[in-house]
């Protein structure tokens, strides 16, 4: 897994990601030895997140509409699902959760 707590999609490169020879290509087994995968693809998905509120804030849902559509088409193309995951609302902004919804 590939994360960054509290990131936004244009803080991730997708195509580095998902290149040959990259996340997931070797593993070390119990007795410390390299076991490097010899499979032609290592992801059936992409779950791709966002900020709670990046989608519907007046400065960031343009980049998230833009990085959703780009990572998606990257994805695709590495012939890998992407999933878009969407975060709730903050508990002290109710208001949110309509907004996402229609989002």
């Amino acid at each position: 897994m590939v994360t960054i707590g509290g990131s936004g999609f244009d803080w991730h490169d997708l195509e580095v990601y998902l290149r040959p020879n990259a996340i997931g290509y070797y593993a070390i087994d119990k007795d410390n030895n390299i076991v490097f995968n010899k499979r032609s693809k290592f992801y059936d998905a992409v779950i791709l997140m966002d900020c709670s509120q990046c989608l519907i804030h007046p400065q960031l849902s343009a980049v998230f509409e833009e990085y959703a559509r780009k990572n998606a088409k990257i994805a695709r193309r590495h012939d890998v699902e992407p999933i878009l995951f969407m975060s709730w609302a903050y508990k002290d902004k109710p208001e949110m959760t309509e907004r996402l919804a229609e989002a």
